[in-house]
């Protein structure tokens, strides 16, 4: 009867034991290990090519001459099965879950004070934290920390702070050369660091929030940094945008810089119609006596003050096109609702001063225009560079687009004429000629070619 109870104990041992585990045997830990490396890297190094929303739960092994990273820890197989699909979204295909009975990263929070962050600015070091739990010194440590505070803080309570990295020196070199080198649009999120071995780090902006840092990275990346990347810190180097801006050193003539102050007075106070129609007036004058810098700079103020007007925003475009500013005539044209103007504005400057650019700033607009005058516009730009082929393709889009447009069948029925297709050309010509005004331009310029 006794053996009988035992063999009972024993079976109903087996069967309630958590995750299969049989009965005296530690509980199974389920892990997924990323992948294994044969020669020997710094820990920094591995966890700074590892993607940031990864590096929460990175733990490294050295097994052998091999270092193994693993990611995550959790005793439920369901939870690790989930994350791995995380993991492989991130770019780790060859990814699996192996198990173990020891727990290497006992919880989230105690992890995030140990890992290994960004070597500029750093997080504080494991032995920083327990300094500041103990009230003690912190020592300085042989790494570059940017972000360490001298105060006594728990690093549970501290906020993580995002900005981005766009570049280091290895040279010193005076601060007003550095930021004279970046470009006018990022200076006034710029914040400079002396690190170790006499390094500069340039970095942009700061956020606690990491939505709102990754979007200002596409803006960085467009600017000319490919290699910039985010970052995290626990200091604020750049509390707020209007003490930065007192502090920054900036590249403006003194002429640039009253010109900026009186942009943001202009936003603080209303304007009376007076001194609108007073300012419209001077940036018509300047426009016309060549000063079109100066055009520019008085419609930017009307606009910062709040000024709507269709006719200063068509302006302003042109104006842009003309100097190849697309990176500020996109702030203005996706502002509005209905775009096709400002966009035809801004490439009607473009292509008059043939500007480099053209076609790839406005590759997806052209493509999405139903009027098809970006079209007509990008065949004109493509025959001033003596591309026949590709403007002959942007004149039959246009015509496709819109064949009842006058400027478009003309475009259409010239580039036949050029590519020697002169019937079907008379065809169009003898079409324009029932449909447009005697005396007009256009009227007369299809007379004397069919009459020719």
């Amino acid at each position: 009867m006794m053996r009988f109870f035992l063999s009972v104990f024993f079976l109903a041992s087996i069967i309630f034991a958590s995750d299969g585990d049989s009965f005296g045997e530690k509980k199974r830990v389920y892990t997924i290990q990323l992948f294994s490396l044969m020669k020997n890297y710094p820990e920094t190094e591995i966890i700074n090519k590892i993607p940031l929303h990864l590096r929460d739960e990175i733990h490294l092994h050295r097994v052998k001459k091999q270092t193994v990273a693993c990611y995550s820890q959790t005793s439920n197989y369901s939870e690790i099965k989930s994350k791995l699909q995380k993991v492989k979204k991130a770019g780790y295909k060859n990814a699996y879950i192996i198990t173990t009975t020891k727990w290497t990263m006992p919880h989230k929070e105690k992890h995030q004070r140990q890992r290994l962050s960004k070597e500029i600015p750093s997080q504080v070091t494991v032995k920083s934290d327990k300094a500041y739990k103990n009230g003690d010194k912190v020592r300085k440590s042989s790494s570059p920390s940017v972000g360490v505070q001298n105060e006594n803080i728990d690093s549970k309570k501290r906020r993580k702070i995002y900005t981005i990295q766009l570049f280091t020196l290895t040279k010193k070199y005076p601060k007003k050369e550095i930021i004279n080198k970046i470009p006018p649009k990022l200076r006034d999120e710029v914040h400079l660091h002396a690190v170790a071995d006499r390094k500069t780090v340039a970095c942009y902006s700061q956020a606690s929030n990491y939505s709102e840092i990754k979007s200002k990275l596409q803006k960085v990346k467009k600017a000319g940094y490919k290699n910039a990347y985010i970052i995290t810190t626990r200091k604020w180097t750049m509390p707020h945008k209007e003490k930065h801006q007192k502090q920054r050193l900036s590249k403006d003539t003194p002429s640039q810089v009253t010109a900026k102050a009186n942009k943001r007075e202009y936003k603080k106070q209303k304007l009376s119609k007076f001194v609108i129609s007073k300012m419209i007036v001077k940036a018509n004058k300047a426009y016309k006596s060549g000063d079109e810098m100066q055009a520019m700079i008085i419609y930017e103020m009307l606009l910062s003050a709040g000024v709507k007007s269709q006719r200063i925003k068509n302006n302003l475009c042109y104006l842009y096109g003309k100097h190849g500013a697309w990176n500020q005539a996109k702030d203005v044209i996706q502002k509005e609702r209905h775009q096709s103007k400002l966009l035809y504005a801004y490439a009607k400057g473009a292509v008059i001063t043939s500007q480099k650019n053209f076609y790839k700033n406005l590759k997806e607009y052209i493509l999405l225009d139903r009027s098809g005058h970006l079209a007509l516009l990008a065949g004109y730009y493509f025959e001033q560079k003596n591309q026949m082929k590709r403007a002959f393709d942007f004149y039959k889009m246009a015509y496709d687009r819109n064949r009842s447009d006058l400027y478009n069948i003309y475009a259409y029925a010239r580039s036949l004429d050029m590519l020697g297709k002169h019937q079907m050309a008379t065809q169009l010509y003898k079409k324009l000629l029932l449909q447009t005004k005697e005396g007009s331009d256009i009227y007369k310029q299809v007379k004397s070619r069919v009459y020719k």
